[in-house]
């Protein structure tokens, strides 16, 4: 991890990411697979064995499946399923252990309904219409998301659908790719 810090354009999160891979891969030649057998990241079932390899490997990740989408700024296309790097309002009681906040975004917060509520109890959609709302304005920006947390086992994750919280854009920092390893059942970050 010291060396990729190294390399300009690396952030924490990249050089944790390639660790991670780098162990995975590690551990996977260890243990040699049986002809036609599946590696643990794989999808089970009929569809992912007819699929190709491109789009079994996108089934399992938080990557958007429009290749196209990468030359398009994050935030100009958020998208439910979408994990983002945020930072949680000033004393807030949301912040992650270790410093890195993530979220996986559900929907707009004006579409979470009347009874969704965030972490805390509180009423998503209190006021029911957000300001902007027929008022000729722009309508904030804002979304319903679900806290991800580290998991017990090192740089691995688990998403908390259950804690939600009200994510603004502009508190929104870059998208995480996250990836979903079967074995293990948890998320780890993907390069």
């Amino acid at each position: 991890m010291t060396r990729c810090l190294k390399t300009a354009g690396v952030s924490p999160e990249h050089a944790a990411a390639f660790r991670s891979k780098l162990w995975q891969m590690h551990v996977d030649s260890q243990h040699p697979r049986a002809p036609g057998a599946r590696s643990a990241g794989d999808s089970t079932g009929d569809a992912a064995k007819s699929a190709p390899p491109r789009l079994v490997e996108m089934l399992s990740s938080s990557e958007d499946a429009d290749p196209r989408s990468a030359d398009v700024p994050f935030k100009q296309r958020i998208r439910p399923g979408m994990v983002v790097r945020w930072t949680p309002p000033g004393r807030s009681q949301i912040r992650a252990p270790g410093g890195l906040d993530m979220a996986v975004v559900l929907c707009p917060q004006s579409a979470a309904g009347a009874a969704a509520r965030n972490f805390r109890g509180e009423l998503v959609n209190e006021h029911g219409a957000t300001s902007g709302e027929g008022k000729g304005e722009r309508e904030p920006l804002t979304y319903l998301c679900a806290l991800v947390l580290p998991s017990v086992l090192p740089e691995a994750y688990e998403i908390h659908l259950w804690r939600q919280a009200v994510v603004d854009v502009d508190s929104m920092e870059a998208e995480v790719l996250l990836e979903y390893d079967v074995a293990t059942r948890y998320y780890f970050m993907k390069i």
